[in-house]
């Protein structure tokens, strides 16, 4: 067997297997087919076997099959028949196949000429021909492979091209089938295929400054799979004309990223727009970006006009940015004429993009006239200018103000002001101020208007609730220019007084008595003043009108009668209401409605013939009364007394006077008398009653004679009152001679008497020392003062006591005093306590007894003492009823015996001499 070469899957290959005969072999010899390795290469020997005949060669075929690649042993086994014998053949078998290999590939979007290098290698002998077959994911990529087979030598390599194309940026999974012929060897090799693109981007918008030179902006290119190349861009600008673009391309390596630069250049302000085409190569990626251009600058507007008063003021200039202008703006000023303004506006001003800022120029002048400023503001960075033109006046202005007069609490009046422009043309605010304060100045509180050369009139409103004259003074201050003027007006606040007298006497019944009103206009106050009374219930006022006119700085009296038919004092109270304004104002008089007040003695006694007792009349004027009040009596009954009054007495006002009535009559009884008191002027009557008694009384005691003891209580002196035609109340009282000593107490209320009746009543006695008085007790009648009395003594009893001293006697024996007690005009009993001392023994120690008036009593006293001596016995008198109490006392003396000596002078002994005596 020979080496047989097949490819992996190839049907139709066989092995030629040749049998010959050796030795005359004839016979069939059958073939089996065996590879090795198994498994991998089947060799089939079928059919009947190969007849040999002789030494002849026979021929048959095992057919070859493999699916698996790899260099294979076959074995051809021949088995004789008949016989036994058996021989084997072997040869090398090669199952044939191929690898495919193909590498990633990067090209650009519409790039041409580009393909996928596909490599085919043979083994194990592998001859054929292979068909390519490409497909990728997603879409977009167009695959071209040769048609026709692509031959491949055995262990050979061979190389196609697959052409590639594409317009869709993307990543491209690729896979190259391939298709072994013959046989059914099958393989294919994937690969990535970037189809490369690029981007284009740049800033929506940039900002230059008109007249800047080195203005850029960038575009950014950044690959996209793989891109790689060449990008060159292109500008476009809408408007075409105002903005010059000039771009810089720039080369990018796979997914690299470069910045290129456009240089941006104008003088026109304005927006533009920017269209950057951007082209790439190789291939046919095109891609634009779009931004916005604002060329700025700046701008500046002015007030068409401005007008300050002489002195300094303020030009506000508003400076724009303009397209997003962004930089600082420099300013200056020129002025014609040339002198006669200053014009002083800051150095530079900032600008943010679209922002507008205030830059305010300082305006200065004295000199009144007309101006054109212009100022101008240059851009920076950039060449970039703008200029505002605007005609200042300066100017002046006057301002006087006119005296007022209003009345306190009026609103509607006020100062005129008068303002004069000279040349001048802006507002002037008011101020105002009142001396001294009290004065309210309203000046209109926005600021007014006024044109170059115009005159205008101003209302400043005064009100004021404090009367007086004020200086008001009005200052214009203009807004623009600061300067200033005043004027100076006077204003009176008016106002009236009104005044009453103090009070206002009349008598009741007196009618219509006048009362004056008094209205006084100070500081120039004019207007109707509206009189208002209010009088107390009791009183009446009329005045003849309710209104007055008072014209300024004068006086109007208006004059008010008086009626009142009830005494008293009353509180008149008019009130002054001003009808323009809001003064108001009271005066208050006391109105006296006098009368008087008229009483007599309500009793009065006298004894028939008496001429001594009178009526007393008490007039008392009340409440101011004055005049004469006439006076006139009636009696009942009407015959049997006489009364005699004054005719008439004449009162002051609020004083008290008292007259006399005489009383005479002879005939006992009781008389009412009315008196009546009639007043004028005026109608004020009064009646007053008394009771006249025509009688007597008599006063006397039982006892004209009273004795009663010392400090005694209880004894009293017995009054009798015995009424003859009297009926009166009797005070009956106490006089002494001589009243040391002893007090009495009689009734301290009158005692009351009717006629012809008896009534008996006491004073009380009380003394401490004893003696003999003499008291007169005294009754007077309580109407018409008849006295009469009697006289009473009085003992004031006492009592003495004294005690003898008897013999001296011998010790032990029981010698006696003698006690005495004696009364003066004591009446009583009397108790005596003896106190012997120490060593002395008496008897009785208490004794006593009844004691007449002026009488005496005698008691014994006996005393012993065992002992020699002197012993001095007190003892003590006490009386009842009473308080009287005395003392004494008794001396005993006690001897053992008597001795006498003779002579009573002894002569003088000499020295050592003895003798008797």
């Amino acid at each position: 067997m020979l080496t047989v070469d097949i490819n992996s899957g190839q049907t139709g290959q066989s092995v030629s297997i040749t049998v010959t005969g050796t030795y005359n072999f004839t016979g069939t010899v059958g073939l089996a087919g065996s590879a090795s390795p198994t498994g991998g290469l089947a060799v089939n020997c079928s059919g009947p076997g190969i007849s040999v005949s002789g030494n002849n060669t026979a021929s048959s075929q095992c057919s070859l099959a493999s699916t698996k690649a790899g260099t294979y042993v076959a074995f051809v086994t021949g088995a004789a028949s008949p016989g036994s014998a058996s021989h084997t053949a072997s040869g090398t078998v090669h199952v044939g196949d191929f690898t495919i290999n193909v590498g990633s590939k990067n090209f650009n979007v519409g790039q041409t000429g580009i393909s996928l290098n596909v490599t085919l290698s043979s083994n194990f002998n592998f001859a054929g021909g292979v068909s390519l077959i490409a497909s990728s994911t997603p879409s977009g990529l167009t695959i071209n492979c040769p048609t026709t087979s692509v031959a491949l030598a055995p262990n050979g390599t061979s190389s196609a091209l697959c052409s590639l194309s594409s317009t869709t940026v993307n990543m491209y999974p690729t896979t190259i089938s391939a298709n072994g012929s013959p046989g059914t060897a099958f393989h294919a090799a994937g690969a990535t295929v970037h189809v490369g693109d690029f981007s284009i981007s740049v800033q929506s918008s940039t900002n230059i400054n008109s007249g800047v030179t080195a203005a850029f902006t960038q575009a950014t290119l950044t690959s996209k799979n793989n891109f790689a190349g060449t990008v060159s861009l292109a500008p476009t600008v809408t408007p075409s004309n105002g903005l010059s673009v000039s771009c810089s391309g720039g080369v990018l390596a796979e997914n690299g990223t470069v910045v290129a630069s456009c240089a941006l250049g104008s003088s026109t302000p304005g927006t533009y727009a920017l269209t950057i085409a951007s082209s790439g190569s190789p291939g046919s990626a095109a891609h634009s970006a779009f931004m916005t251009v604002h060329v700025g600058a700046p701008q500046i507007t002015a007030p068409t006009s401005s007008s300050f008063s002489v002195g300094s003021s303020s030009l506000p200039l508003t400076v724009t940015s303009v397209n997003n202008f962004s930089g600082t703006v420099a300013l200056s000023s020129a002025v014609k004429p040339v002198s006669g303004l200053t014009v002083t506006c800051p150095g530079q001003v900032s600008l943010s993009p679209n922002a507008s800022t205030i830059a305010s120029c300082g305006l200065s002048s004295t000199s009144i006239g007309t101006y054109g400023v212009t100022t101008t503001g240059a851009g920076s960075p950039g060449t970039a200018t703008s200029a505002a033109t605007i005609s200042v006046s300066v100017g002046n202005f006057t301002i006087s103000a006119f005296n007022a007069n209003l009345n306190v609490g009026q609103t509607d009046q006020s100062v005129n002001v008068t303002i004069t422009s000279i040349n001048f043309n802006g507002t002037i605010t008011l101020q105002s101020s009142a001396q001294p304060s009290g004065l309210s100045v309203q000046c209109p509180t926005t600021a007014l208007t006024v044109n170059a050369n115009q005159t205008i009139n101003v209302l400043c409103f005064v009100s004021s609730t404090s009367p007086g004259t004020y200086a008001v003074t009005i200052t214009g201050v203009a807004s623009l220019g600061g300067t200033s003027h005043s004027a100076t007006a006077s204003v009176s606040v008016g106002d009236f007084s009104i005044s009453l007298p103090l009070r206002v006497n009349f008598n009741i019944g007196q009618t219509n008595v006048p009362v004056n009103i008094v209205l006084t206009s100070m500081f120039n106050f004019s207007g109707n003043v509206t009189i208002n009374t209010s009088a107390a219930s009791g009183l009446t006022i009329t005045c003849p009108t309710n209104q007055a006119l008072l014209p300024p700085n004068s006086a109007v009296t208006l004059t008010c009668s008086l009626n009142s038919s009830s005494p008293g004092t009353y509180a008149l109270t008019i009130t002054g209401v001003a009808l323009t304004g809001s003064a108001n104002h009271s005066a208050t008089a006391l109105i006296h409605v006098g009368d008087f007040a008229y009483s007599s003695t309500s009793r009065v006694s006298l004894a028939p013939g008496s001429t001594s007792a009178v009526i007393t009349v008490t007039v008392s004027s009340l409440n101011n009364f004055v005049g004469d009040v006439t006076i006139s009596t009636s009696t009942s009954p009407s015959t049997g007394l006489t009364v005699n009054c004054p005719a008439k007495v004449s009162l002051l006002e609020n004083l008290t006077i008292q007259f006399s009535c005489g009383l005479s009559s002879g005939t006992p009884g009781s008389y009412n008398v009315t008196l009546r008191g009639v007043g004028s002027p005026g109608t004020s009557s009064h009646l007053s009653s008394t009771i006249v008694q025509v009688g007597d009384y008599i006063i006397s005691t039982p006892k004209p004679s009273i004795s009663f003891n010392s400090g005694a209580s209880g004894s009293v002196i017995p009054v009798s009152l015995k009424s003859m035609s009297f009926d009166d109340s009797v005070k009956v009282s106490s006089t002494f001679i001589s009243s040391n000593g002893l007090s009495i107490t009689c009734p301290s209320s009158p005692v009351g008497l009717t006629s012809n009746n008896t009534v008996t009543t006491s004073c009380s006695l009380s003394s401490s020392t004893p003696g003999t008085y003499l008291a007169t007790i005294t009754g007077v009648s309580s109407l018409g003062s008849i006295a009469h009395s009697f006289n009473v003594t009085l003992h004031v009893g006492d009592f003495s006591i004294s005690a003898t001293s008897p013999a001296a006697a011998q010790a032990g024996s029981s010698p006696t005093s003698t006690i005495t007690l004696a009364s003066s005009s004591f009446n009583g009993s009397i108790s005596v306590r003896i106190s012997p001392p120490t060593g002395l023994s008496c008897n009785p120690t208490n004794t006593g007894g009844q004691l007449a008036a002026n009488a005496t009593n005698s008691i014994p006293l006996s005393c012993t003492s065992s002992k020699a001596g002197t012993f001095n016995v007190p003892m003590t008198a006490t009386g009842s009823p009473g308080t009287s109490s005395h003392a004494a006392s008794a001396t005993f003396t006690f001897v053992d015996f008597n001795m006498t000596s003779t002579p009573s002078t002894v002569p003088p002994l000499l020295p050592n001499a003895v003798g008797n005596s």
